[in-house]
């Protein structure tokens, strides 16, 4: 039994679940002019690809990121920026040597708490817990290479039948995957165990979602789209700087989508399979246009013209008689001289012609019954 299993459906809130690599940390951080340390690659500790559970550490993509691990962070650091591991969910709570910080599996819980691995950027600056943080220039950035959202769906499964979507970046024109860079703030306290004395954790900036993906979810992270947002944010995470960076975020057309297995819902299920798109089952009315095209071919005259002269064309070439032999079965008309003539009259031909008229007898029965009863 793990003890944070009880916010099983808080990943389902904005933003809850995210894929980051260290790929797309690099190359958010060299964009930014920050480095990472060279023993940090993670190319050399790849997630397993059946989504075993691993370590949290900088070593090891995880493309399925939840409130209380670990994740590659950018913030200000004097002149400079930094990238270094924070814990996701805002822990303020200080721990002492008394009562020190619950350490493993028990500290997943207080990420979760008050749900502060979002801040909506509407109120940010209406709640003292934020704005102490935006004071303290407390702002971060973090790239994502995407993030999830689910959606109710006939096609899900679980007792809310929701169906994941993984969501991403392409960039305009070129197409090109690119990094999500999120606004967001962090924190560091004390935790009262000698072996572990600080721990820094961050939260997510969400806002309004734009056009494009209003239709998955009510809110989307706050993303910076160019270097300026991603500098003005952390050098001053002000009012003016959030309501410029919000309203370029509302415009955004740079969304990509697709549905993702069900698995990644449990969160050992960590690896690039949690990314990788599936094919949705065909539905329905897809079934019935499949079979009215089908349909619609086979009563097609020239398709049936088409397959009637393939087939003639098979006969010839296998025929081994003279060449007026394989003439005669060249054509319906010279195989078959007497098919008009035994053909039936065409229907307006029929509906022409006069009815006959009825036989003296019986017109003579029917004159001398109304003649009987008058």
């Amino acid at each position: 039994w793990l003890p944070w299993r009880q916010f099983v459906s808080i990943p389902y809130n904005m933003c809850g679940r995210a894929a980051q690599t260290f790929r797309a940390a690099r190359e958010a951080g060299l964009h930014l002019g920050a480095s990472l340390d060279p023993e940090d690659n993670a190319e050399n500790g790849n997630a397993d690809s059946d989504g075993g559970e691993h370590s949290d550490s900088a070593s090891t993509n995880n493309y399925n990121m939840c409130p209380g691990m670990n994740a590659l962070v950018m913030w200000k650091d004097g002149d400079n920026i930094s990238i270094d591991q924070m814990a996701w969910g805002l822990i303020t709570k200080t721990g002492t040597q008394n009562k020190p910080l619950p350490v493993g599996k028990q500290r997943m819980s207080l990420h979760f708490q008050n749900l502060m691995f979002n801040a909506r950027s509407d109120t940010l600056f209406s709640k003292p817990s934020f704005t102490k943080l935006t004071s303290q220039k407390r702002a971060c950035v973090v790239a994502l290479d995407g993030y999830f959202e689910w959606k109710n769906s006939p096609l899900g499964s679980g007792k809310g039948k929701k169906q994941p979507y993984y969501v991403y970046r392409t960039k305009s024109g070129t197409g090109e995957v690119a990094p999500l860079l999120i606004a967001g703030l962090w924190t560091q306290v004390s935790t009262g165990i000698p072996e572990e004395p600080e721990l820094s954790s961050f939260t997510i900036l969400t806002t309004e979602p734009c056009k494009q993906i209003k239709w998955l979810h009510d809110r989307m992270p706050l993303c910076l789209w160019d270097k300026k947002s991603c500098l003005d944010w952390l050098e001053n995470p002000s009012p003016s700087v959030l309501k410029s960076i919000d309203s370029v975020a509302a415009k955004t057309e740079e969304f990509e989508w697709h549905m993702v297995s069900t698995e990644m819902s449990n969160l050992k299920f960590r690896g690039e399979k949690a990314i990788q798109a599936i094919k949705p089952p065909p539905s329905v009315l897809s079934f019935f246009s499949a079979k009215s095209k089908a349909k619609s071919v086979s009563t097609n005259p020239a398709s049936e013209k088409a397959k009637d002269g393939s087939k003639k064309s098979s006969q010839v070439g296998s025929s081994k008689g003279t060449e007026s032999h394989k003439q005669s079965f060249s054509s319906k008309e010279s195989y078959f001289p007497q098919q008009e003539a035994l053909s039936r009259p065409k229907q307006k031909d029929r509906l022409k012609a006069k009815p006959t008229s009825e036989p003296p007898a019986k017109r003579s029965k029917i004159t001398s019954f109304f003649q009987t009863q008058g």
